[in-house]
């Protein structure tokens, strides 16, 4: 009973390790940065529809981001609660009392809008995946987009392209790309690029992961402790 229950522990483990994830540090993934404030400068309001602001227009650009693409083809949005976003939806993706997945601000792109972030890599891994909500203003008919992940030296890796016109009008989708092969090379990044050739896109809620490879002495020291510890319950219950 002793070798089955240690064996069973260390199948469990071995099999459950490439569900382990580790969250990469996406900066300013929700777009809350800068906070927009009617008045300030360069901050537009749209109507009743809210605030918004130009990636171009705002000092250093939007922060945590590399715009790659000309003026006005990038920008910060704050709907109000009359915006073009489904408020308090319930699914497909969640959304707050003005129609905001996480927060009460979103980025934006469009005709050809693009912007990059470069994230670090872990060491020695070469799984990762990303996640974004993807919105589809009520008052914009179609939008494609592009995910993609590549190096930062220019090495593509993975892409998800698609269009708002496939999400229902107000609501959001969450997207997600991912790469399985080789580690990001050693001095280089995991580059995150988001782009819109079209009509307005609206992004929020940006997050990377990645899982983490478990081998070598990562296993046998695994192996190690769990036989330990069985021992040792093991002893306590003969004594």
């Amino acid at each position: 009973m002793f070798k089955l229950n240690v064996g069973m522990v260390l199948g469990t483990l071995l099999l459950a390790a490439p569900a382990w994830s580790s969250l990469i540090i996406v900066s300013n993934g929700s777009f809350e940065n800068p906070a927009l404030v009617a008045g300030n400068p360069g901050v537009v309001s749209s109507f009743a529809n809210g605030l918004f602001e130009w990636g171009d227009l705002i000092g250093g650009g939007i922060p945590g981001w590399t715009i790659t693409s000309g003026a006005s083809n990038t920008g910060i949005y704050k709907p109000s609660v009359l915006g073009p976003f489904t408020l308090n939806a319930g699914s497909p993706v969640p959304t707050g009392p003005t129609g905001v997945p996480d927060g009460v601000q979103v980025g934006f792109l469009q005709f050809g809008g693009s912007i990059f972030q470069d994230l670090t890599p872990i060491a020695g891994t070469g799984s990762y995946q990303v996640s974004v909500d993807v919105g589809h203003r009520t008052d914009v008919v179609s939008g494609a987009y592009t995910i993609s992940l590549s190096t930062s030296g220019g090495t593509p890796l993975a892409s998800f392209t698609g269009d708002i016109s496939s999400i229902a009008s107000g609501a959001w989708a969450r997207e997600t790309v991912t790469f399985e092969g080789a580690p990001i090379p050693v001095g280089q990044s995991l580059r995150l690029t988001l782009s819109a050739p079209g009509g307005q896109v609206a992004f929020d809620n940006v997050e990377a992961y990645t899982a983490p490879e478990i081998g070598g002495s990562a296993v046998f020291w695994t192996m190690f402790g769990v036989a330990g510890f069985w021992i040792y319950r093991k002893k306590r219950s003969v004594a």
